[in-house]
């Protein structure tokens, strides 16, 4: 999405006895719950224990609301206030075909809810924290966990609910429907379909998987490394730990913090920047007043973050790695791309023996998705007229004595260069950070998450939305959180699609 280049788009608890105490707690809420379900009644919900729990979530989603502290990263399902998903787990909604299968994906629904809902309270003001449990944030989510062993038990123990849930798992499309409005988004789709041939003509007469020579560059090229290199045979153990790795339910390796962080360093790439102004210098989101974020360019830091894909019967875990930098600086007043913060996020997704299988990137809006494909996947040879084509490109060897570097042009931050070197010293260290700390960010009246209940940063938005809207996609330009990029404007497609990679390639 938003392939255009400058030149182009110019042109355009199980436990009753515990939840049984904590009926009896005074930091119990009193309100009647509204989370009903849209089917016929189900007999455990009109229980006390059921109502007890049903007005807590009730209780706390009111006062986050109000206070305009809700997470819009993962997908609330109504009804079931104690469980949020996301595409990957939703993609396996009429697939649960044991008890095993059923139990872990609504554990991990639970867990999803359970972060979120941290990270929420974490954004209230200290006086509402207190307000919503006089007892304590350890006291609040002890019952809230409690309430959620316990309703999971009674959702799986009864048929009905379980088959609305089912239904009902599913996270909706990042695009608006009404803005397509027949007879105007065909048109659309004419100048669309140029600009994305002529991007990517552009794209394929420069790219390269080679070190760019320095002598075609007039501006200094500052190199950003991660502070831990890692070994050759350090990363061949890594590996070798991910590839005896059990496999949970749904078919993903279980892969526990310390051997995470471990993958996250092998594959860390080595960002080599052209560097004209302050805009050009990677750093870490921070919030200058309540309403206007900006980036510390003293703080250099990559956040990460993983997620998983499913490839011909395979969950395969993915690791992303995401850049900030303080603005895409305009051009003129005409210039409808620029604007305040930018960056990009980069993915590699991992094969069952933990090689890399696909290389792919965005910018932080879900602009200017690229794929780069290594020789285990084939490019289907055509796609449909109603489908954008992606820009795919040949990605480059990999082995344990190498890293991967990507190479970044001044002010706009598009990818010239990927390619693979032993030398793994940059100018720079950055530190590896998780992407949850973006969620919660302190300011001097507290903490406030980077992004808004749509999943924007508020304040990056582009001139470009005024002309791209048609399209159906809400806010082109601005920055958007991890789970709602949109990353086509001729069809509907999501960066955390987890059947991507099996719409555009055929596994060798």
């Amino acid at each position: 999405m938003y392939f255009f280049n400058t030149k182009t788009r110019r042109t355009l608890g199980r436990s009753v006895g515990s939840l049984t105490i904590l009926l009896l707690s005074p930091g119990c809420t009193t309100l009647a719950p509204h989370h009903a379900l849209s089917s016929p009644a189900i007999e455990y919900r009109s229980s006390e224990l059921a109502t007890h729990c049903l007005a807590q979530y009730e209780h706390f989603d009111e006062t986050v609301k109000e206070h305009k502290a809700a997470d819009s990263g993962a997908t609330r399902i109504p009804g079931y206030p104690y469980l949020r998903t996301n595409r990957f787990l939703a993609s396996f909604q009429h697939e649960l075909d044991s008890q095993e299968k059923l139990t872990f994906w609504l554990s991990e629904m639970a867990k999803i809810d359970n972060k979120k809902r941290q990270i929420e309270y974490k954004n209230l003001p200290l006086s509402t924290q207190k307000k919503i449990s006089p007892q304590g944030e350890k006291a609040l989510f002890n019952q809230l966990k409690n309430c959620s062993d316990w309703l999971q038990h009674q959702d799986i123990a009864h048929p009905q609910s379980l088959l609305y849930l089912k239904e009902n798992a599913q996270v909706p499309s990042d695009y608006n429907p009404h803005a397509r409005w027949p007879g105007i988004h065909p048109l659309v789709n004419l100048f669309l379909r140029k600009g994305v041939a002529d991007w990517h003509e552009a794209v394929h007469e420069t790219f390269t998987n080679q070190r760019p020579s320095a002598v075609n560059s007039s501006l200094p090229l500052i190199r950003y490394g991660p502070e831990k290199i890692l070994s050759a045979q350090e990363k061949k153990i890594t590996l070798s730990d991910l590839k005896q790795a059990t496999k949970n339910p749904l078919g993903a390796p279980d892969v526990d913090d310390r051997l995470m962080q471990k993958l996250f360093l092998t594959f860390a790439p080595i960002w080599e920047i052209e560097t004209k102004t302050g805009a050009d210098l990677i750093g870490s989101p921070y919030w200058k007043s309540t309403q206007q974020p900006d980036v510390d360019t003293k703080a250099r830091v990559q956040f990460t973050y993983p997620t998983y894909t499913r490839l011909n019967g395979h969950s395969l875990l993915q690791l992303n790695y995401v850049i900030w930098f303080k603005a895409r600086p305009k051009t003129n007043i005409f210039d409808l791309l620029g604007g305040q913060l930018d960056g990009l996020t980069w993915r590699v997704t991992l094969d069952a023996s933990g090689n890399p299988l696909l290389y792919d990137a965005i910018h932080n809006c879900g602009c200017y998705h690229m794929l780069f494909h290594g020789p285990g996947l084939t490019p289907k040879p055509t796609f449909s007229k109603n489908i954008e084509p992606p820009l795919l490109l040949p990605a480059p060897s990999f082995s344990n004595a190498q890293q991967i570097t990507i190479k970044l042009s001044a002010r706009d931050h598009q990818i010239q260069a990927v390619f693979s070197e032993k030398d793994t010293t940059s100018d720079i260290s950055y530190t590896l950070k998780p992407y949850q700390e973006l969620l919660a960010l302190q300011t001097p009246k507290g903490y406030q998450s980077l992004f808004d209940k749509k999943g924007f940063i508020s304040g990056t938005e582009r001139a470009e939305r005024f002309f791209f809207w048609p399209t159906g996609v809400t806010n082109a330009g601005a920055m958007r959180q991890k789970g709602r990029h949109v990353t086509a404007f001729i069809s509907e497609r999501h960066f955390d699609d987890p059947r991507l990679i099996e719409e555009l390639f055929i596994r060798r």
